[in-house]
């Protein structure tokens, strides 16, 4: 490793012996004893060592992905055990089913780390009586083995540093698609007060994580990032507002169905320049039914769209990579066998209708998206995914798709994350 000459001269007065490496342009040529964190080396060192040891203890990990470790004990074809690792740097959370060696690992995973120098993991239970902290979500375990995750800490966080006139009941104002912005309010930010909104949303952002019910709010004020203005910096107020109100908010998880179903919508022609808002989410079982969101995106389009329905196709081909993705994992997990074709909802008939017909059905104010639409139709030609209808009021992307509030916020809230 070279240290700068301005940082040498130090070494030096510290040890004179040190001055004999001193290199032409007073730079220090030094060789590490140990990688330090935040080398690139560190981080390599640090993955060879966790891999080697998860791999001693009979581990696989899933394929082009060393975060997530599986161990399947079986015994006369029977699976008496299951344990999962996930790695996220140095933070690992062990989720195991009659599992008798969870202390081998850790005493493995100590006894690694102490030849290495290396201090012993901190590790803690989750229990009805003790809650767990894993980047930066606390995780409780409420009666009937329900979950709920939320981040309690930061959202206190964000509404003490971040200024705001009162607690909201929603994360934008009520008139939000639909109000007159004044002149004034139409006015860009100063330099500095332009870092600061880039800042602020970015911060907020953090909380998608546990509450898809601001994710639209989030990602429309995303979009001002390159230039924002004096109302978008009253909207982050509001937010933080919402926020301040809801502190302990989160997402109760009680999964009682391992079958994935992908809903998508999109709300047409809802930003300033007319391109259309995608919101998606892939479940575990049918919301309403037990069902649990495990990921889920809001974002603006790219492309402006002439019809609703051609902003729905567009929708379903950003959004459908989701559920691939959630596939794969279920197929390593194995928690439960997948039921193909995968059922996607939609709220759009004449999107259904297209999607199914082809061509025929289609004209030339639509070619523009014939890509994205082949490509997600050979995957409903290949039976591995379906298009059912659902209504607009029953259909929880919508707000992932649109900034709502009031009654209809309430009612996708509830659907989507439950109540304690």
């Amino acid at each position: 490793m070279r240290i700068k000459p301005s940082i040498a001269k130090y070494f030096v007065l510290a040890d004179p012996s040190a001055r004999e490496f001193l290199q032409r342009d007073n730079s220090l040529l030094v060789q590490l004893e140990k990688a330090l964190y935040g080398l690139p080396e560190a981080g390599k060192l640090w993955h060879e060592l966790l891999r080697d040891c998860l791999k001693a203890c009979g581990y696989t990990h899933r394929p082009n992905d060393t975060t997530t470790w599986k161990r399947v004990e079986k015994k006369d074809g029977k699976v008496i055990s299951v344990s999962i690792i996930l790695v996220f740097v140095d933070d690992f959370m062990h989720i195991w089913k009659t599992f008798a060696g969870s202390d081998r690992i850790r005493d493995k995973l100590h006894a690694d780390l102490s030849t290495k120098g290396l201090p012993p993991l901190k590790c803690s239970r989750l229990t009805e009586n003790n809650s767990v902290s894993f980047l930066g979500l606390s995780i409780q375990l409420l009666p009937g083995f329900r979950l709920f995750v939320s981040q309690p800490g930061y959202a206190t966080a964000l509404a003490e540093q971040y200024p705001f006139k009162r607690k909201q009941n929603s994360p934008l104002p009520p008139d939000f698609n639909s109000r007159t912005v004044s002149e004034e309010d139409q006015e860009l930010l100063g330099e500095a007060d332009v870092t600061r909104y880039r800042k602020e949303i970015m911060s907020i952002a953090w909380l998608v994580r546990t509450r898809p019910n601001i994710a639209a709010a989030v990602a429309h004020k995303q979009t001002r990032c390159s230039n924002p203005r004096v109302i978008d910096q009253k909207d982050l107020d509001y937010m933080i507002g919402f926020i301040a109100n809801n502190i302990n908010a989160g997402i109760v998880i009680d999964c009682r169905d391992t079958q994935l179903y992908l809903y998508v919508d999109v709300g047409h022609a809802t930003h300033e320049d007319k391109k259309s808002h995608t919101g998606g989410m892939v479940t575990m079982g049918k919301l309403g039914e037990g069902g649990v969101p495990i990921v889920w995106k809001s974002l603006k389009q790219k492309v402006v769209s002439l019809h609703s329905t051609s902003a729905e196709l567009i929708g379903l081909s950003d959004m459908f990579d989701l559920l691939q993705c959630a596939n794969d994992l279920m197929q390593f997990l194995q928690p439960g066998r997948q039921q193909l074709p995968f059922t996607v909802f939609q709220d759009n008939t004449s999107t259904i209708t297209i999607a199914y017909m082809g061509r025929s059905s289609s004209h030339a104010k639509r070619r523009f998206i014939e890509i994205r639409y082949f490509w997600f139709k050979e995957h409903l030609d290949g039976g591995f995914a379906k298009l059912d209808y659902l209504r607009s009021e029953d259909h929880p992307a919508d707000l992932l798709a649109s900034v709502r509030s009031g009654a209809e916020f309430k009612h996708f809230t509830n659907l989507i994350m439950g109540t304690i």
